[in-house]
């Protein structure tokens, strides 16, 4: 390569495996060759096709990823959406990695997904993010631990949305022996048990439950998932929320979503430095002991491991 190709210092860049790179269309972003500790040197530029062939010749010479400028992440995880599920199977990349492109590519998904009442698109994009990472936490035990190192305590309603819907799925695989149907909906359900709230007037708006179902059953969603997202609050409120049930009419699955949902809803109260011991206390004094005794304990398990 020419010396010229050598892209200037100072600039950010970012590792991504070689895993769900190849596609015959051309790559929107350049990517590049890390040589030396700050050295950088172009290997495809945007614009160019990166091909099976391209990462077959790269794993024969023995580079496992490649490096792109951190301001396009947006693009590369557009590109990897689709193939996200091969590429989290792929163990010739470590799990860190690969936990690391699935949060960049769900946070992208719910963040586009919650901007907009316009759900149709969205919703399949979230079922595939949501497919890839049951998938992953099915063939990997420590994919949550891993998963929970991306919790940042942020407060919007995509990053809500995504933490509810990892921590239902680990729920759900723990408590209900989950397969992957089992965790689909778990994750699905946890990702949009709050789309009532989009363009809603906040977060005390008492109808978002039983508007988010009405917007999935419109969808067409699994029956069960729009019941979850209608009954996630009845279990912990101990009422019913506008046209919600409570008591021994919710689903097992509404209860998952609802202590997940309250869960989260504590930790991001709480700071990023408070302990486990002070979220569940916490939690424990807004549910008024309304929780499945079986859904505390595996949520306790989740973190301690």
């Amino acid at each position: 390569m020419a010396a010229n190709d050598v892209d200037p210092p100072g600039k950010p860049y970012a590792a991504v495996p070689l895993s769900g790179l190849a596609e015959d269309m051309a790559c929107d972003f350049p990517l590049y060759l890390k040589t030396g500790v700050d050295a950088f040197v172009l290997y495809r530029k945007a614009g160019e096709t990166m091909d099976a062939g391209h990462v077959g010749r790269l794993r024969v010479e023995g580079v496992g990823e490649l490096f792109i400028r951190t301001d396009d992440l947006p693009a590369y995880f557009r590109r990897v959406e689709t193939a996200l599920q091969d590429l989290l199977i792929d163990r010739s990349t470590p799990l860190a990695r690969r936990v690391e492109v699935l949060h960049g590519v769900a946070r992208q998904v719910a963040a586009e997904l919650f901007a907009t009442p316009a759900l149709d698109g969205g919703v399949g994009r979230a079922q595939r993010v949501v497919t890839a990472t049951g998938t992953l936490m099915l063939r990997e035990q420590e994919a949550f631990a891993r998963l929970r190192q991306t919790f940042d305590g942020a407060s919007d309603l995509a990053a809500h949305a995504l933490r509810t819907s990892f921590l239902c799925m680990a729920l759900a695989r723990a408590v209900l022996g989950g397969d992957a149907a089992t965790l689909r909906e778990a994750g699905l359900a946890g990702l949009l048990h709050d789309v009532g709230r989009i363009g809603a007037g906040g977060d005390d708006d008492p109808d978002h439950a039983l508007r988010g179902a009405q917007m999935l059953a419109a969808l067409r969603l699994a029956p069960a998932i729009v019941a979850a997202v209608r009954d996630h609050h009845g279990p912990i409120d101990g009422c019913t929320l506008a046209g919600s049930r409570s008591g021994p009419g919710v689903s097992e699955l509404a209860r998952i979503v609802g202590i997940a949902d309250a869960f989260d809803d504590t930790f991001a109260a709480a700071g990023p430095n408070a302990s486990l011991f002070e979220v569940m206390r916490r939690l424990a004094e807004i549910s008024g002991g309304r929780f499945a005794v079986a859904h505390v304990r595996a949520l306790l398990r989740l973190f301690r491991v």
